[in-house]
């Protein structure tokens, strides 16, 4: 089952910089990461968690996160290199976090899954 959430309702970018009709932006490094968040469950969760947090303007970056299954799908699109490396690392840095607060809450009487998450 493949789930798609975009970042922002009515575009799949998180850089107000692309968002712009009249600003033409040439990315010329891409990346994209499946990130294995272990359930369905915990990458929604996850996701959620991320989809409100957007990239810095200054970051040159671009990125898109959805959901496939039990993994997550980080898209960069950025101008330079370093803004890439840098995005990518923020965001499964971000990934690693969320991911340990699920787990936290799930092992917690009363809180949780049918599922929880087992590191």
């Amino acid at each position: 089952m493949s789930t798609q959430l975009e970042i922002d309702s009515g575009s799949s970018y998180s850089s107000d910089e692309a968002e712009s009709s009249n600003d033409v932006v040439i990315y010329r490094h891409t990346a994209e990461v499946r990130l294995d968040m272990d359930n369905e469950e915990v990458a929604q969760i996850v996701l959620k968690a991320l989809e409100v947090d957007k990239e810095p303007k200054r970051s040159g970056a671009v990125r898109h996160l959805s959901q496939d299954g039990k993994f997550l799908i980080l898209k960069v699109q950025s101008k330079d290199r370093k803004s890439l490396q840098k995005s990518i690392s923020n965001t499964i840095d971000m990934c690693e976090l969320s991911r340990s607060a699920v787990s936290l809450a799930f092992s917690k009487p009363g809180i949780g899954s049918k599922r929880p998450y087992k590191p």
